[in-house]
């Protein structure tokens, strides 16, 4: 246990002066390693926590194997575009699935 997380955490600690891409999540994502899949896994919880509320209203009793799916489907149908920040793909599956409703007031 504590080599994984010693792993876990030299993979992102590598990548601190830099923003992950779709590319780099994809690998991470696609890894035989535990650790890199471990990254992925943390990356897209913080995403998915992070955006709560603000770009999507995920229900209760989603899963983070369900929105890794979803963002793995996303990084692979636009190859061309995954050099972009992966956070783009994270929490736009999860508007794309969960949009807010808009609240009174709000303009459209």
């Amino acid at each position: 246990m504590k080599k994984t997380l010693l792993s876990m955490l030299f993979v992102v600690s590598s990548v601190n002066a830099e923003f992950i891409t779709g590319n780099m999540l994809l690998s991470w994502m696609e890894s035989s390693s535990t650790a890199e899949q471990g990254a992925a896994r943390g990356y897209i919880a913080g995403v998915i926590d992070g955006t709560q509320g603000i770009r999507h209203c995920a229900p209760d009793g989603i899963s983070i194997k369900q929105v890794m799916d979803m963002t793995k489907v996303a990084l692979t149908n636009v190859p061309e575009k995954r050099n972009i920040s992966a956070d783009v793909y994270v929490a736009g599956v999860a508007a794309i699935a969960w949009p807010c409703k808009p609240k009174k007031g709000d303009s459209i």
